[in-house]
């Protein structure tokens, strides 16, 4: 089936569905999207600004821990086929990822490693864009590196000291004069 004739119809459908009271019903329109892009390539590239607003938007108001990481997930998913235009992206995905790594809640330890994994993504692909997190993000790497609540999380503070080593080896050397 052509994307052209596959996009609108999936999308018209997770359109309907999101809003579902049934978390697995979002939780699968989240996943559809970021299991469609590589297949709807040229359909996503003309549409990527209404996505990444649905998926950032969608993120903000869900309750749910499972279709929050799935929604982050479709937004790896994305960074994956689109690295080129997802870094235009940052100023609302960046900061989200921010929030979400920041909360140092137990239920959410593998919501924060998965935005961990895709800070660090965003991180390489970012350019002079990368410099405006360096204050915020120096410190909250550290943070989790050294005092995440809970010492037996090492996948945490793993994908914490990656995303730190990426954004040293990014950064430019007046960083550390």
């Amino acid at each position: 089936i052509k994307s052209s004739i596959l996009y609108p119809i999936i999308m018209n459908h997770i359109g309907q569905c999101i809003n579902d009271k049934n978390e697995y019903v979002r939780r699968s329109c989240y996943s559809t999207i970021g299991i469609i892009a590589e297949g709807c390539e040229e359909k996503f590239r003309d549409n990527l600004d209404k996505i990444v607003d649905l998926l950032v938007s969608s993120f903000i108001k869900e309750s749910s821990i499972s279709c929050k990481h799935q929604i982050i997930i479709s937004i790896d998913r994305l960074t994956e086929y689109f690295d080129d235009l997802m870094a235009y992206y940052h100023d609302k995905i960046v900061p989200l990822l921010i929030e979400q790594i920041k909360l140092d809640d137990k239920k959410q330890i593998i919501l924060n490693e998965s935005a961990l994994i895709e800070l660090n993504y965003f991180i390489k692909i970012l350019e002079e864009e990368l410099e405006i997190y360096h204050s915020t993000l120096i410190p909250l790497l550290l943070n989790i590196i050294f005092n995440v609540s809970d010492k037996k999380n090492n996948r945490q503070r793993s994908e914490a000291l990656s995303a730190l080593c990426t954004l040293i080896n990014r950064a430019p050397i007046e960083l550390f004069n």
